[in-house]
């Protein structure tokens, strides 16, 4: 008699090892339109790659749903507000995203951002939410060109 763990794990390393051969063949067509844009825009997609296992395609995909996401809308809202712990909740979500997704430069402003909601110096945040708006609009328009032009 088959095991049915071992015919379930058996099926997902297949469809893990199909799905990875996929977007490894996907991955030259969003290269051509996408890694030199970034590049230049400062995302290091090369370092990001492990934590996404060398998958193109998971990588955009994350990188698309961080970038059309809410984070920043939420944080301005919680900002206008005075809700200065939901602001904070809001910065660390930026941050981690930008920084798994190797987007150093809003990762950087990310973390001056956590720091200056920490020590409560409210003046800045204004300032450190729109360059971190600077940094994020461009890659979403790039995203969003690319995936039009694919």
């Amino acid at each position: 008699m088959i095991d049915p763990e071992y015919t379930d794990q058996a099926s997902k390393q297949a469809s893990k090892q199909a799905s990875k051969q996929a977007s490894k063949q996907a991955s030259p067509i969003v290269n051509l339109f996408l890694n030199d844009r970034l590049t230049a825009a400062g995302v290091e997609i090369q370092e990001a790659m492990p934590l996404f296992l060398d998958d193109y395609e998971y990588y955009f995909m994350t990188m698309t749903q961080f970038l059309q996401g809410d984070e920043i809308v939420n944080l301005l809202k919680s900002v206008e507000v005075g809700d200065y712990e939901m602001a904070m909740n809001c910065a660390y979500d930026i941050k981690s995203m930008s920084g798994s997704l190797k987007i150093t430069k809003a990762f950087q402003l990310a973390q001056a951002l956590c720091d200056h909601l920490h020590t409560k110096e409210y003046k800045a945040v204004q300032t450190d939410i729109q360059q971190i708006r600077s940094i994020i609009e461009p890659l979403k328009q790039m995203i969003s060109e690319s995936r039009k032009s694919l």
